[in-house]
């Protein structure tokens, strides 16, 4: 989140928030100055993941006492971790899962060129999202709902696979079944 100096509150005056918040929310806070001629502040806020609504929640109130009154209409911009080996399917053919996730919650979204050498390796599953907090949330729910699930089980020697009902599984759940028969360990 960006502010200009100008226009915010000085930090000092909300110093006994940022720390009861992050208590509170179990998160961490940090002020980071931006270079001295953009004259801006970037507040960051990190929290975990399966406390996702929390953080939005405690950001949101940051943002209410930081920004008030422009707490919803300050863009965010979020940072979540998606494998390069997964950009193809979170993408999806030509772009258009990513073009209609953009479209439908109004953000930019940024996939890093995974192929580039000038990226280090570290960075390159760094996806970033920006926009309204409400639409950056939800367009990180659609990118982590399009990321592939793999199940596998064990099927006994003794049970025929009958291929039609793997056809009609395939048809009604959109899912991709495939099988192989283990190797077995040599006595």
């Amino acid at each position: 989140m960006l502010h200009s100096e100008t226009e915010s509150p000085s930090i000092k005056s909300v110093d006994f928030l940022p720390s009861s918040l992050q208590d509170q929310y179990n998160i961490q806070i940090m002020f980071r100055q931006k270079q001295k001629n953009f004259h801006t502040t970037t507040v960051v806020v990190k929290g975990c993941e399966w406390e996702c609504s929390r953080v939005k929640e405690a950001t949101l109130l940051l943002m209410d006492n930081l920004c008030t009154g422009l707490a919803t209409s300050v863009p965010v911009v979020m940072l979540m971790e998606v494998s390069p080996q997964h950009h193809a399917t979170v993408l999806g053919k030509g772009n258009i899962n990513l073009k209609i996730v953009m479209q439908r919650t109004n953000t930019v979204i940024i996939f890093p060129d995974a192929g580039d050498p000038n990226i280090p390796p570290i960075k390159k599953g760094s996806v970033s999202i920006s926009g309204a907090i409400h639409t950056v949330y939800l367009a990180r729910q659609l990118l982590l709902g399009s990321l592939p699930v793999v199940m596998m089980f064990d099927l006994p020697e003794s049970l025929d696979v009958d291929e039609t009902m793997i056809a009609k599984l395939q048809d009604d759940f959109l899912a991709m079944p495939t099988w192989y028969k283990k190797g077995r360990a040599e006595a």
